[in-house]
């Protein structure tokens, strides 16, 4: 496969990834070919349960519409012995029939067949680690910039290496999220900036609000609900999460633990412990 056919392919990845929350738009002169459609896989087992989304690639001259399709065949399995094959519900979702849920220290494997296309996967599910505490706060950046940051409390394991990616969700939806992993901490107490929002956008949102009822995406409003995420992955989910987020100007894909010839995305077996709140600026 040449240069310009992985970079077709890793634009459509990039911008089928439901975990990415914002994106950015340049117009690009660039030669490339109509690749045959891949499977793009969500797959996610947690202490909260076990879903897969299924959805193809598009072409570059085709309009940009995640699709997910049944009839495939999901199969999640456990290394203490849970095999079970998911049930299919609506747009590409597959669900446990028996609400099942992950257990840390368990090697998931998950296993995809749709026609004559395999994709396989594993992923082990370490130890969940709570959030102690989080906290709001303004922080002055320079001069008169303000930016509001999301400050999160809680104790690494030092016994293992470990990875984390968190999700913030405003109102049942996605908001924000960040990765990062716990090289170079404090061997007692760790915790993670996120830059939520300025604070003179934040006080021209709230005014647009009161005067035109507009609301915007970017922005936490004073009563909105939100959830907090910390989930504790393993390495080969790390991997692609770091790899996704990278400069996209090299023709390299993101690195997945999909094995198959068609298959992209991702397989992550995760803990994770959340906080929820209703956000004030005050």
């Amino acid at each position: 496969m040449d240069i310009m056919k992985k970079l077709t392919i890793k634009l459509l990845t990039l911008m089928l990834l439901t975990f990415m929350s914002s994106s950015c738009t340049k117009t690009l002169d660039i030669d490339y070919d109509n690749e045959s459609p891949l499977i793009v896989v969500d797959g996610e087992v947690s202490n909260e349960g076990i879903i897969v989304h299924l959805s193809r690639t598009s072409n570059m001259t085709d309009t940009i519409n995640i699709q997910g399709f049944g009839g495939a065949t999901v199969t999640v399995s456990g290394s203490d012995g849970y095999s079970e094959q998911l049930a299919f519900r609506s747009d590409g979702w597959y669900h446990s029939p028996t609400k099942a849920k992950g257990k840390p220290g368990v090697t998931y494997t998950l296993r995809i067949q749709k026609g004559d296309t395999v994709c396989t996967a594993q992923s082990t599910m370490p130890d969940v680690v709570p959030i102690d505490s989080v906290r709001f706060r303004w922080m002055n950046i320079i001069n008169n910039v303000n930016i509001r940051m999301l400050q999160i409390f809680y104790t690494d394991p030092q016994d293992t290496v470990n990875y984390y990616s968190t999700c913030i969700y405003r109102n049942g939806k996605n908001f924000k999220w960040t990765h990062n992993d716990d090289k170079g901490w404090s061997p007692f107490y760790n915790f993670q900036y996120i830059g939520i929002m300025g604070k003179e956008e934040a006080d021209d949102a709230e005014k647009e609000k009161a005067d035109k009822g507009t609301i915007k995406d970017d922005i936490l409003y004073e009563g909105d609900k939100v959830v907090i995420e910390l989930r504790n992955i393993d390495k080969g989910a790390y991997d692609y999460i770091y790899t996704a987020s990278l400069n996209t100007s090299s023709a390299i894909n993101p690195t997945t633990n999909l094995h198959g010839k068609y298959c992209l995305g991702y397989f992550s077996a995760f803990s994770l412990s959340k906080v929820e709140l209703t956000y004030s600026n005050k």
